[in-house]
């Protein structure tokens, strides 16, 4: 601008005074007021729409160039992030190979559901056990009747051939003798209610149940160590489990705490990267949309009367230094004048005047 009008840039910059709109509170925020002073009206009107068209151009060439700027920035961080998030996703990926799982929380929690089912199963079979050598007891004792036998082992069957009780199982051999004995029993006390005890029905009843009861026994207490050593083996087993179960329990915390921040960290890298691709390409839509970030409020215009000179101005201005000025000469010759220009200045002194020359204005040119 300071070429197209020849002037020097001093001198334009001497020319724009810039302001703002209202003062105090009332000051108008992101307004600016440009002033330009010349000596001709035509050229100030051209010199205001060249700099409004040139201030218009500049915000707008900084604002791209700042766009630009940033774009530029975000293209270099790019690549960057995407590595980063590659590495994540990667380092994710391996952890879930080397510990054969996809999510430490939810499989964490499906350890806890089968370690509880399987202390449940345990306390069951150490109960199982217990019962199981408490009825070893009894039949070693001879206090395990027939009856109460029968009942212990008889809460399933199957096709009525095996009964099955707290883990024991009864073949149909078995059991037809057990059938015989308790028969046997029965058919024993009703005969004793009418026959005496040294009676020969009585005492071929009490024969046919010595013979009987050894062998019973013998095959109640092997049934019984069946079911007692088959226990044992699913308790050993199921110990072992809950082992395992334990030890895999007690990873979770850290498994867990390696899971959540690896997943931290890709998801701040994946959000990142996701905002940088959103502001990238806000970035490229501001650029391509070109627009300006000023706006021209009210088109420039000339005051159609002169700034300076004033007439108005000038005559105040004058009369007042013309004031000052004339008081200061006033001053300052009464200040430095040492004559008495009168006899009544005379009288100042307090003495007596013995006589005076009068001035003649027709001898003022004479010697």
């Amino acid at each position: 601008i300071h070429k197209k009008y020849n002037v020097t840039i001093k001198d334009l910059r001497e020319r724009i005074l810039l302001g703002t709109i209202g003062t105090g509170n009332k000051t108008a925020k992101g307004i600016i007021n440009v002033f330009v002073s010349g000596s001709s009206k035509e050229e100030t009107k051209s010199l205001l729409e060249d700099l409004s068209r040139k201030y218009l151009n500049a915000s707008l060439e900084q604002r791209q160039q700042r766009l630009s700027d940033g774009l530029n920035f975000l293209n270099n961080q790019a690549p960057e992030l995407q590595r980063k998030t590659s590495l994540l996703q990667l380092e994710l990926a391996n952890f879930r190979e080397k510990n054969n799982l996809l999510d430490p929380i939810a499989e964490g929690q499906a350890v806890k559901v089968r370690l509880i089912e399987t202390q449940a199963q345990l306390l069951n079979l150490e109960s199982n056990k217990k019962r199981l050598t408490d009825l070893k007891k009894q039949i070693e004792k001879g206090n395990f009747r027939a009856l109460k036998f029968e009942e212990e082992i008889t809460s399933n069957s199957i096709e009525g051939k095996t009964f099955s009780g707290q883990g024991l199982t009864f073949s149909g051999d078995d059991q037809g003798l057990l059938t015989e004995l308790i028969a046997a029993e029965s058919q024993l006390s009703k005969a004793l209610t009418r026959y005496t005890s040294d009676s020969l029905v009585v005492k071929n009843l009490e024969e046919k149940l010595a013979q009987i009861k050894p062998l019973l026994r013998k095959n109640q207490l092997e049934a019984v160590d069946a079911a007692l050593a088959s226990t044992q083996v699913v308790l050993d087993l199921t110990s072992k489990n809950l082992k395992t179960l334990n030890e895999e329990f007690l990873k979770q915390p850290q498994l867990i705490k390696e899971y959540e921040d690896v997943i931290q960290r890709l998801n701040i890298s994946q959000q990142n990267l996701a905002g940088l691709v959103s502001a990238r390409e806000k970035f490229q839509l501001e650029i391509a949309q070109g627009s300006y970030p000023w706006k021209v409020i009210s088109p420039p215009f000339v005051d159609p009367y002169p700034a300076e000179p004033s007439l108005k101005d000038g005559l105040t201005q004058g009369f007042i230094f013309g004031l000052l000025f004339g008081a200061a000469l006033a001053f300052l010759r009464d200040r430095f004048d040492h004559v008495y220009h009168s006899s009544e200045e005379l009288s100042e002194l307090r003495r007596p005047i013995l006589g005076y020359v009068p001035f003649v204005e027709l001898f003022k040119e004479l010697r």
